[in-house]
C-alpha cells in the first residue's frame, strides 16, 4: 500500500511539474501548438 501511495505521489508531482514548465514556456515563447498538446493531457 505504501509503495503504491509513493508512486502515486511521484507521478502526481511529475505531472504538476510538466504542467508548470509548459505554462512557463508558453509565457516565454507565446502560444504554440505543441505546448497546448502537453497541457491538454
Amino acid at each position: 500500500m505504501r509503495i503504491s501511495k509513493d508512486m502515486h505521489d511521484e507521478v502526481g508531482s511529475s505531472l504538476t511539474r510538466i504542467t508548470l514548465l509548459s505554462e512557463i514556456a508558453k509565457n516565454k515563447i507565446g502560444d504554440h501548438e505543441e505546448l497546448n498538446k502537453i497541457k491538454s493531457f
